[in-house]
Formats: structure tokens, C-alpha cells, sequence
């Protein structure tokens, strides 16, 4: 049977409390016990269509989620621009997924004010939170120290030079490329990024091909990946 999302109304009180950094109750000012996951990449490397390829593997699982997707600011009213939302729309009628959509309010590492409050009570209502960052540019390490697992999407057309000067890869427990169809620049990247392969903590990143359109290869990211690392925090903590 299908699991939901609890109390989404609650929630939705909840989260706005705390985006807006006013009190909400103790309890729920800590970690729950849902797996946090946060994604973030390279503009258009199809961060937002890889989230939503990963909601539906996880929903095939029966896991609820909770998006807490991270959009950039409107620079004149400061609001989030929504696009996530627009591309998630599928799941709107899925109670087994809570989608919100966050303003970065003209933060420079793209992330949001208050996020880790703001994971913290998500945290409680589903078993899985996916944090994503937005699509503007910017490769942050903001939504890392809120993540238990950390994804990042390299851009497969730049140059590696220019991957190793931005230093996300050596954060990122898991590392997906989205696979465009071109096979031998994909498979030449894709040598190189494993061979900058480390140890975080104990824990070898691992490197995936998936098509964010198709959702090829996401199953393997799920269970092969987040599943994994998951398995291994609890092992290990």
C-alpha cells in the first residue's frame, strides 16, 4: 500500500513558520527520521528533471517524499520563481509527495534562510527529503550540511579544468551524469570524473549515468546509490 505524506496541512503551517523564522513547536526543531538528499549541479544539467525522475523511482518503492525545492529569487518582488513546481506537476495529486517550493531571496551560496530548520521539519512527515538547489548558475555547497546523502550533476560539456577548480565533486557522495546521447564525450567525462574519485568519511563516491528525460538509469541511482549510502550512514553512525 501506497504511503502518504502526514498531515500535509500541518506541514504546510510548519514550514512557513519556519521559513519565515518564527517559532514552531520543540519537537520538531531536530532531525527526524526521514533520509534527507540533497541535488545540486551545473545550470541545465537537468537538476530538476532528475529530481522528478527520483520522486517517481521512489514513489515505485512506496517511500513518501517531500520536495523542498530551492528556486532563485525574483529580483523585484524576491519570491521564488516557481519553476520547479511547473516541472513537478505530475505529482501534484500523489499524497505520497509535498512539494515546496523556496525562495533563495538573493542568498549568495543559492541556499535558503533557515534551511536547515526548514529540513528539520520536513524531516517528520515523510520518509525521504529531497533538497533541490536552483538552476542559476551557481554550484553550492549550501543544502550539503543539510543532506545526508549529496548528490552532484556535473556539466558533461565543460571542462574538467573547470570542474576541479569549483571543488563540489570532492562534497558529493554520489555524482550522476545526464546522459544526452552523445557517447563518446559522456564516456571520455566520465573516465576522468572517476578518476577523481575519494573516500568521504569512509564512504567511496560512486558515479552514475542516467537520463533525466527517459529516467533510464535512475532506478540504479535510488536503489544503487541513495539506498546504499543510507544503509551505510546507519551502519556506520
Amino acid at each position: 500500500m501506497s504511503v502518504n505524506v502526514a498531515d500535509p496541512k500541518r506541514l504546510t503551517r510548519l514550514l512557513s513558520c519556519a521559513a519565515d523564522g518564527r517559532n514552531f513547536p520543540p519537537e520538531f526543531q531536530s532531525r527526524g527520521p526521514a533520509h534527507v538528499v540533497g541535488v545540486t549541479g551545473a545550470a541545465a544539467a537537468g537538476k530538476s528533471t532528475l529530481t522528478n525522475q527520483i520522486i517517481k523511482a521512489l514513489r515505485s518503492d512506496n517511500k513518501s517524499v517531500v520536495v523542498l525545492a530551492i528556486d532563485p529569487s525574483d529580483p523585484e518582488s524576491g519570491g521564488a520563481f516557481l519553476g520547479d513546481r511547473i516541472r513537478m506537476r505530475a505529482h501534484y495529486l500523489d499524497e505520497g509527495v509535498f512539494i515546496r517550493s523556496l525562495s533563495s531571496r538573493g542568498s549568495k551560496d543559492s541556499s535558503v534562510p533557515h534551511l536547515l530548520n526548514l529540513v528539520n521539519v520536513a524531516s517528520h512527515f515523510a520518509e525521504i527529503v529531497l533538497v533541490e538547489s536552483p538552476g542559476a548558475g551557481q554550484m553550492d555547497l549550501g543544502i550539503k550540511d543539510a543532506a545526508d546523502t549529496f548528490i552532484f550533476l556535473p556539466d558533461i560539456r565543460a571542462d574538467i579544468v573547470n570542474l576541479m577548480k569549483s571543488g563540489i565533486h570532492e562534497h558529493a557522495h554520489i555524482m550522476v551524469l545526464n546522459l544526452r546521447g552523445k557517447a563518446d564525450e559522456e564516456k571520455r567525462f566520465s573516465a576522468m570524473l572517476n578518476g577523481l574519485l575519494r573516500e568521504i568519511k569512509g564512504w567511496t563516491q560512486l558515479v552514475f549515468g542516467a537520463n533525466a528525460l527517459t529516467g533510464e538509469g535512475v532506478e540504479a541511482v535510488v536503489r544503487d546509490g541513495i539506498y546504499k549510502h543510507r544503509d551505510f550512514l546507519f551502519r556506520t553512525s
